[in-house]
Parts: C-alpha cells; sequence; structure tokens
C-alpha cells in the first residue's frame, strides 16, 4: 500500500479500533483557515471536548522537512499533538519528536474476522497534555463542526466535477 497524507487519516478514523474512530470524535482533516493559527492535517474532538492534532507525516524527510518550520504547534486550544507515520519509519521519527508530542504508527494486515484488509493503529508514545487541559466552548465546538461540514462539501464539488472531467 502506498501511504498518503488521507491513507494515514483513514487509517486513524475509519476502523473501529482506531485511534480517532469517526464515530466517537468529530474529526476534520486538513483544517487550514477558520479555527487555528495554522493548518492541521487532522483535527479530532473528544466527547469530553478535548481537542487533539494529529500531523501526518509519509517519509522520514516529510518529518525533516516538517522540523525547520517556524511554527510549533502551539494553539492553546490544542491538549494533545500526535504525530502519525506508517510503522515502517515510525522508529527512525521517534528520536525527531518534540518533547511534547505522541506518536502513532499505522499499518495494514488481514483480518480473518473480516475477511478483508483493515487499518491497525499503535500508540508508541502518549503526548503530554497541556497543563490544564483546555476544553472547548459550545461556540468553538460550533465553530469546527462548521468548517468539517464546509470540508465535505467542499470535497464532494471538486469529486463531482474530477468524475465528470470538468475543472
Amino acid at each position: 500500500m502506498r501511504w498518503t497524507e488521507q491513507a494515514v487519516q483513514m487509517a486513524l478514523t475509519s476502523e473501529v479500533g482506531s485511534l480517532f474512530y469517526c464515530r466517537r470524535y468529530v474529526v476534520i482533516p486538513n483544517l487550514s483557515w477558520g479555527f487555528l493559527n495554522h493548518e492541521a492535517d487532522l483535527i479530532a474532538l473528544s466527547t469530553s471536548k478535548i481537542l487533539h492534532e494529529i500531523e501526518i507525516k509519509v517519509s522520514v524527510a516529510d518529518m525533516k522537512a516538517e522540523l525547520k518550520k517556524k511554527h510549533i504547534h502551539g494553539d492553546q486550544r490544542v491538549s494533545a499533538l500526535w504525530y502519525a507515520v506508517q510503522s515502517e519509519i515510525a522508529e527512525q521519527v521517534k528520536p525527531m519528536l518534540p518533547d511534547r508530542a505522541g506518536l502513532v504508527a499505522v499499518s495494514v494486515r488481514y483480518s480473518s474476522d473480516w475477511g478483508r484488509n483493515v487499518f491497525v493503529t499503535k500508540i508508541l508514545k502518549r503526548p503530554r497534555l497541556k497543563n490544564p487541559t483546555y476544553k472547548i466552548s459550545a461556540k468553538e465546538e460550533y465553530q469546527l463542526l462548521r468548517l468539517g461540514v464546509m470540508r465535505m462539501w467542499s470535497t464532494r464539488y471538486r469529486n463531482v466535477f474530477l468524475k465528470d472531467g470538468g475543472e
């Protein structure tokens, strides 16, 4: 399997045992404006109103490039910062992590119970939560939900035009 940012997003959210299963978390991919002070590859909001940011790195070079960026994923509303990588590069990336960040590895395996390949997520390092843990307000939750729905509709719009050969 070729690991892309979208494939890692699916691994983290789509299976029952995944770390940020989309039926337990409000999950928004590629949140780039309107909420945080930087782009996030994936945002997950728990039922207890704790916000997780997940940065996805598809290669060791991608992680090295991340470390050269000026922003530090420091939005006060994000309680937990995670990095997600394919399991094959996890041990190489682990020493590069910021101290407060967690690490989750994703892989695919065949499940005889399901009769198909399934995504697997494994926590290799838990993040250090900001103290005190920030819980987002109802207004912020609404803003996140609104941005998530906007992301869904803009993606559908692009898919219609790509499918039909438009621009």
